[in-house]
């Protein structure tokens, strides 16, 4: 009979040193990759900010356009309701069509009546 034999297998961690002016080079490295990148993010917010700035001129430009036509509005209404007002005291052609054919026959009738008499 054979035996099984298990096997331990132990991994030795390796610690290596290293030199003063290599972890400066590396934290120099780490510096300007991180001064890199905190610098497209400010160029970034430089470039939104200005474009918040440019959309708020448009904003105020055009919030002052729509202050006018609601005056203009406002003006057109009172316009149209004074020519409705207007409209309903006239009369329509049909109707003074009638009227003057009255006219017209009233007018012949005192005509024709007093040169009869």
């Amino acid at each position: 009979m054979k035996k099984d034999v298990k096997k331990i297998v132990t991994k030795k961690t390796v610690v290596k040193s290293y030199s003063g002016d290599e972890v400066k080079h590396y934290l120099g490295s780490l510096s300007e990759d991180f001064q890199h990148k905190v610098s497209a993010i400010g160029e970034q917010f430089s470039s939104l900010h200005n474009d918040v700035r440019e959309i708020k001129k448009t904003l105020n430009s055009n919030t002052e356009m729509v202050g006018k036509l609601i005056v203009d509005v406002t003006v057109i209404k009172g316009d149209i309701q004074e020519i409705k007002t207007d409209v309903k005291q006239k009369i329509d052609r049909t109707e003074f069509a009638r009227l003057e054919k009255r006219v017209l026959a009233i007018e012949s009738r005192e005509y024709f009546g007093k040169t009869r008499k």
